[in-house]
């Protein structure tokens, strides 16, 4: 048995043959999600001792058959054709029929089509497949005899760029488990990394995609991939890809985890939190490119940025001097009042950019909460068409958190539209929009038409501190290109720890941190050099900054 996904729609299938006791039997399982399997009726013979793998033997995406065995009438070694995931259909049919069997796909030359190794019924084969038809290469192995259980496989032991084969079984005269050496003179190289990779969110889920790799052997089509996914930077806690993170290694011989599929490929029921993955290319010779540069998403509610900060706010209407002009500027001095009676509503300019949001917080003025209203949400400043993402009833007041479910809006406007007036008026001294994107908002200056938004580095960056020499205090500014578990440390000259300064993930983004010159116990430190470094996962900048009292 073995498996792998037939049909491309982003879940494992399940390849089945043997004896059943009451037949014999060789079929697909179609996998309906929720943990059930319908066969198809693939139309391939029921075989015992019989061997099933996976492979794309013509380089058309997706997964063809290799099937030996005993159907009763004969023995068979045959392949079969993938017709789009609909049917399966005759191929090939191998000169060596087999049964008691083991047979397994490799590139043994090269030259970017899966060729295949047989064993059983005193015969051990190694067929080149020549685009179409399978041709012995009388590769001068020991028959392994009948009745007995052979086994074959793949797997370049000595990495030297070319699959050499693992046999066993016996071989009428005593058992073998003997490593056979390819002496191929053209060795295979790894293809490139996947490109453009993207997760899109929807609500526990995230869907994976990237552009497909390209390798100098295997065909584009041919390519299959493998996913990583960890809760830290470079980690593979959630899906492992068995291979070496840092060099795309391949730890084992097979194919990728999401097979032939490059986009679409779906991870349910994560936990709210901050997650890394990326994704590398396997060729033919289950060699594996690099890893694609690392991404990172955010599920539900972990940590997040208040892309409202600063951010330009209108009203309805307002009374007395307490005008918007702000979302959120961090006082709780200032509020926006309504007039008093009827409909009323408050909005949120988040400009431009890659938005993401999913949840909101509402600050009312003490005693001056709506008791009903309605969060909406527009890409049109007039609101003349609105998607309304939450709606309330009896409104408590106080400090309300609001987490929508599904996928996270993208919308430029927010409003808080209220129906009802708890008093002579209502007061909300911030509504903070909660983004789980790639978004940094630059400050916006009162006075200016227009705000500026900075743009998403491309590249890890540590800034020279601000100023420098200081007293008593300094900025230091870093840049992430993407959300990441993020430390930034100071040291002195002895490599002494003298202050955390961060230790969280964030965001990507530009970021800054003040440091006041004292240490852990708030003591000031004392004149001198010191260092301050940038840790992202494995990566590591460090800078120098000099204190003067």
């Amino acid at each position: 048995m073995a498996w792998g996904d037939y049909d491309n729609d982003g879940d494992l299938d399940i390849l089945l043959s043997g004896d059943t006791g009451a037949g014999f039997i060789a079929d697909v399982y179609k996998n309906n999600g929720g943990g059930s399997f319908t066969p198809i009726t693939a139309g391939l013979p029921g075989v015992k001792f019989s061997s099933v793998a996976w492979g794309d033997s013509d380089n058309d995406g997706d997964l063809d058959i290799l099937l030996t065995g005993d159907t009763s009438s004969g023995y068979i070694t045959k392949v079969y054709q993938n017709n789009n995931g609909t049917s399966f259909t005759v191929g090939a049919t191998l000169t060596t029929a087999v049964a008691f069997s083991s047979g397994a796909w490799g590139d043994y030359n090269n030259d970017g089509k899966l060729d295949i190794i047989v064993t059983g019924t005193a015969s051990a084969k190694v067929y080149r497949n020549n685009g179409g038809s399978f041709t012995d290469i009388s590769a001068g192995l020991p028959g392994l005899q009948n009745s007995t259980n052979t086994s074959a496989v793949w797997g370049d032991y000595e990495n030297d760029g070319d699959l050499d084969i693992l046999l066993t079984g016996h071989t009428g005269l005593s058992p073998i488990a003997n490593i056979y050496r390819n002496n191929n003179l053209i060795a295979n190289t790894a293809p490139a990394a996947p490109t453009n990779l993207t997760a899109t969110i929807s609500g526990s889920s995230v869907t994976f995609s990237w552009t497909k790799a390209t390798d100098s052997q295997t065909p584009q089509d041919g390519l299959t991939y493998n996913l990583r996914l960890g809760t830290a930077a470079g980690g593979v806690q959630k899906v492992s890809p068995m291979a070496n993170v840092s060099t795309g290694y391949r730890r084992v011989p097979k194919l990728g985890n999401t097979n032939h599929r490059a986009s679409g490929w779906t991870i349910k029921n994560l936990a709210n939190g901050t997650y890394f993955w990326s994704a590398q290319a396997l060729d033919h010779a289950f060699a594996g490119s690099a890893f694609a540069a690392e991404k990172s998403f955010t599920i539900g509610g972990g940590p997040c940025t208040n892309i409202a900060l600063n951010k330009t706010a209108t009203a309805s209407n307002s009374s007395g001097s307490n005008t918007p002009n702000k979302a959120v500027d961090g006082s709780t001095s200032t509020y926006w009042r309504s007039s008093s009676g009827g409909t009323q509503w408050w909005q949120v300019d988040l400009s431009t950019g890659t938005l993401s949001y999913n949840q909101f917080t509402i600050k009312w003025k003490s005693s001056r909460h709506a008791k009903n209203y309605e969060i909406r949400v527009s890409t049109s400043s007039s609101f003349t068409t609105y998607t309304t993402v939450y709606t309330k009833t009896g409104g408590s007041g106080g400090t309300e958190t609001i987490t929508l479910t599904g996928t996270p809006r993208t919308e430029r406007y927010v409003r808080l539209h209220m129906t009802k007036v708890n008093s002579s008026y209502y007061g909300v001294n911030e509504f903070e929009v909660c983004g789980f994107s790639s978004v940094t908002v630059a400050k916006q200056n009162a006075d200016a038409d227009e705000e500026t938004v900075a743009a998403i580095p491309t590249a890890m960056a540590l800034q020279q501190n601000y100023p420098n020499p200081f007293n008593p205090q300094t900025t230091i500014a870093y840049d992430l290109p993407d959300a990441a578990q993020v430390r930034l440390v100071i040291y002195n000259m002895l490599g002494q720890v003298i202050r955390t300064l961060v230790d969280e993930a964030q965001f990507a983004g530009q970021q800054r941190v003040i440091w006041d010159g004292r240490n852990e116990l708030g003591q000031q430190v004392s004149t001198g050099v010191y260092l301050y470094q940038l840790q992202i996962g494995r990566q590591q900048l460090v800078r120098r900054m000099v204190f003067q009292k």
